[in-house]
């Protein structure tokens, strides 16, 4: 389950009830009575380059004050003066960009008054050819649909029950009386998620249970197929429908040949209906391609007219998101089908999840949108639509939107609607990184360039390529370059346009190496654009004695064209890798270091820059060229089974200049002895301490209390398979009754991923286990490992569970192939591990527990395991 699994059903509520923001939602943004601010552009929101707010004063709050504008990231832009005794100040907005307005006003009786609001001033609408041209989307949900239209949103995604169809006689039916659906005010292309087929359709047992977040596989099918035919030409204007919202996430209580068999009639009655209207599915809540696999090979991809998919990371975007994107591409180019649209229906960032929105997180929100939306538009997708404009659950307030409740912006607004702005209508997208952490992605638009550009780390410097004649920032203001051409690139997008169209498609050039504080003779070019800190000096590149080492990547226009020129940046002493080992002779973990250098001799200190805890140091070692050296720093006063993060760093003299480098790491070991044959199980004590642990579920993700569940937990290996001993202290038992899924009772959840280092693509398997009527249960939930597909029971895994007084026990042996292996690992070796404690309590009650990372529960997410680490 995902933190966001059921919020779709809430936002199906809310379109469907046209419910508005709760008087609660609404006080998350005070505007005191005495003091307003109004504009003449809804929502404050201006599509031209300039605009105004004006702040209007009750009569006894005009004494006086000031408005601080400023921008996005809290940078003031100007400060604007209110006389006393006046009833309304205007305030100019003079460029693109987005505006904070803070004010602070006295009244007459000499107290002070604070009030807030937003602006944005985006440029102007999109023409609508192109917008309804364009994949790019955002889903209105309670939000003004005009907004996402004046954003750039060519697409809109709505919910739509069939439940309001009924039966009229015996052989038709009808919408219930009062059905109005209505087409939409504003031209954009709709997808609509279809909401639970009606009840009289399923089986009899079924008919009570169905609803708007449950649905059952209708068994009258000669009726369902006229439901189908009736709901579809009543909604001419939907251009595709979704067979049902996230039917993954516990909403479709059919078999995965029923989903097929699902799609297969609503597409063939949409076909007779002959309005074009498509279908797409299967419209899981993410890109879960074990799953995606068995409905293709029940025959999915003949049952829909394409795939539509929602992903969702509370990450950057760079990382896993987009690389399961480009998964499912290639997996569909697999499978034969390279061409199958594909409809991202959803997917977006939250501010907080639930906590207190801050202008940090409003800013993340807006710099995760805009990225994730350059790195989608050269997937060319069929859709992607953003979620959301507006909305609430609530409960955590609006934290999905992008507008406030009262329809101003959040920064996320203004930079979508730049992002749209500068990406509608391009084609191609070479994808390039200037410097080792910075994006470069260079669009063909017409016959010009429209390049976007930044840093996920700090900043760096980037010189723009010639004939660049417009550069904006993420919420459309403009950019000066400075004298020499440079930018500086942030965690913000930047967007240029380039009179020269073959820039958006350089060929390669030959890769070249450069030591840190030398120079690189270079040809004479056209046209140079350095990554900074590189330089261009008396017909050559350099590299300052402090570039971070790495891959970096500079622009040059030789007599061919634009080429792209890889430039390796090598130190004279670098750290090639830094990983967590435990010896069996150390009490405590310690972080190896493997060290090489180019130069002949060097004298090097090397530490650990720890996050949490004070800072290891190591002992000053001396390094020669040509060979590798290990140094082993100890982590002292470590807790057993916290994590470990941060900074492995050397630090050098060179020509008498103090010289470092760094290499990031993080490790959350869990010790494994590895036992010879035929010896008992030793458990390493402990392994994992309660204080390891995080609560889910319940009202809320606050932590369970140790008195109502705790845990600890202990591993070793032997050549018959790994040995978990799992202790549980839990107040209540429930062990379930038979045909309960493990999971929902007391029980253990446990994953493994036996990847190899460096792959980013996981070999992951998770298991239940629970004890019921005196025996250990095991089923496999999940797994992308082709040997062990299938779910269901596993009776190679012996569990033995006991249950005295309070206390738990799980004595559990996974032989090595239950986990994808055909041997014990070696010492040194670590696996992705992770475990969740399922704490039921009994029916009625949610279910909740203790999860050591939240890879299981929350996100099904193999890169926030744990390791075991075998010694």
């Amino acid at each position: 389950m995902r933190v966001v699994a059921n919020h779709c059903l809430v936002v199906a509520v809310l379109m469907l009830t046209g419910a508005l923001a709760s008087a609660a939602d609404v006080a998350t943004k005070p505007a005191p009575a005495v003091v307003q601010f109004t504009s003449a552009a809804t929502g404050n929101i201006f599509a031209a380059d300039k605009g105004s707010v004006d702040i209007v004063l009750a009569d006894d709050a005009r004494g006086g004050g000031s408005v601080v504008v400023s921008d996005e990231r809290g940078v003031p832009i100007t400060t604007v003066k209110v006389p006393a005794n006046v009833e309304r100040v205007s305030l100019p907005l003079p460029r693109k960009g987005f505006y904070k307005l803070n004010a602070d006003i006295v009244k007459v009786d000499g107290t002070h008054v604070a009030a807030f609001s937003t602006a944005a001033v985006i440029g102007p609408a999109l023409p609508e050819a192109a917008r309804l041209a364009s994949p790019l989307g955002i889903e209105s949900v309670a939000g003004p649909q005009a907004l996402g239209v004046l954003a750039g949103a060519g697409f809109d995604r709505g919910f739509t029950p069939q439940n309001g169809i009924g039966q009229k006689g015996t052989n038709d039916v009808g919408w219930w009386p009062g059905y109005n659906a209505k087409p939409p005010k504003e031209p954009i292309n709709i997808i609509n998620a279809i909401m639970t087929p009606p009840g009289w359709v399923v089986a009899p047992e079924n008919k009570a249970k169905q609803n708007i977040g449950t649905s059952y596989p209708p068994v009258d099918w000669e009726n369902y197929r006229k439901v189908v035919r009736l709901f579809a030409t009543s909604q001419s204007w939907v251009k595709g429908f979704e067979g049902l919202n996230e039917p993954d996430a516990y909403h479709w209580k059919g078999t995965d040949a029923d989903l097929v068999q699902y799609h297969k009639v609503i597409r063939e009655e949409l076909i007779a209906a002959g309005l074009g209207q498509k279908l797409y599915g299967p419209c899981f809540w993410s890109v879960d391609m074990q799953h995606i696999d068995k409905l293709v090979k029940l025959g999915l991809l003949d049952a829909v007219d394409g795939i539509s998919i929602h992903s969702y990371a509370n990450a950057p975007p760079e990382g896993k998101w987009i690389g399961e994107i480009r998964d499912l591409k290639t997996y569909l180019a697999k499978a034969g089908h390279p061409n199958e649209p594909i409809h991202l229906t959803e997917y977006g960032w939250d501010i907080g999840n639930g906590d207190k929105t801050t202008p940090e997180k409003e800013l993340q929100q807006a710099r995760y949108a805009s990225r994730g939306i350059a790195l989608l538009a050269r997937e060319h997708l069929a859709s992607a639509i953003y979620f959301a404009l507006r909305w609430t659950d609530g409960v955590t307030g609006p934290n999905w939107s992008i507008l406030w409740p009262d329809n101003t912006p959040r920064p996320g607004y203004a930079a979508i609607a730049t992002s749209y702005r500068w990406l509608t209508g391009c084609k191609g997208g070479t994808l390039i990184h200037p410097t080792p952490t910075s994006y470069l992605i260079l669009f063909a638009s017409g016959t010009r360039t429209v390049g976007v550009a930044w840093d996920t780390d700090d900043s760096s410097r980037f010189q723009l390529p010639y004939a660049v004649t417009r550069v904006e920032g993420m919420t459309g203001a403009p950019i000066t370059p400075d004298s020499t051409g440079h930018i500086t690139l942030t965690q913000s997008p930047t967007y240029f346009d380039c009179a020269d169209g073959r820039l958006a498609s350089p060929t390669a050039a030959k890769p070249v190496k450069l030591v840190r504080g030398g120079l690189m003779p270079v040809p004479p070019y056209d046209g140079l654009a350095l990554p900074g800190p590189l330089s261009w000096t008396q017909g050559a590149i350099a590299a300052p004695a402090d570039a971070q080492p790495g891959a970096y990547t500079a622009l040059v226009k030789a007599p061919s064209g634009w080429q792209t020129l890889p430039i390796q940046i090598e130190p004279l002493w670098s750290i090639t890798s830094a990983k967590v080992v435990w010896p069996l002779s150390s009490p405590v973990p310690a972080v190896q270091l493997t060290v090489h250098t180019i130069a002949p001799s060097a004298t090097l200190n090397p530490l650990l820059r720890l996050s949490g805890r004070p800072d290891e140091f190591g002992a000053a070692i001396t390094v020669r060229s040509g060979k590798d050296t290990q140094i082993l720093i100890p982590i002292r006063n470590y807790a057993p089974g916290t994590p470990i993060s941060g900074e492995a760093v050397l630090e050098g003299r060179t020509a008498g200049k103090l010289d470092s480098t760094s290499l990031r790491f993080r490790a959350q070991p869990i010790p494994c002895r590895i036992l010879p044959a035929g010896q008992a199980a030793q458990w390493d004590d402990p392994a994992a301490l309660s204080n390891l642990w995080r609560g889910f579920g319940g009202a809320g993700p606050e932590d369970v209390q140790p008195a109502d569940c705790s845990a600890a937990v202990r591993a070793c290996a032997a050549p018959d398979g790994l040995r978990l001993r799992v202790v549980i202290r839990d107040d209540v038992a429930y062990s379930g009754a038979t045909g309960d899924p493990l999971w929902a009772t007391d029980s253990i959840q446990v994953a493994f991923d036996v990847a190899e280092a460096g792959s980013r693509s996981p070999r992951s398997v998770e298991y239940s286990i629970a004890g019921r009527d005196g025996a250990g249960l095991v089923a496999r939930d999940r797994s992308t490992i082709a040997e062990l597909l299938a779910d269901g029971p596993e009776p190679r895994i012996k569990a033995v569970v006991t249950r005295d007084g309070d206390t738990t026990r799980y004595d559990v042996t996974f032989p090595w192939a239950t986990l994808g292996l055909t041997r014990t690992p070696a010492t040194g070796t670590t696996i992705g591990f992770d475990i969740a404690v399922n704490d039921s309590d009994g029916k009625g009650k949610p279910r909740h527990g203790i999860e050591m990372t939240d890879g299981i529960v929350a996100t099904k997410d193999t890169s926030s395991f744990a390791s075991l680490l075998f010694r």
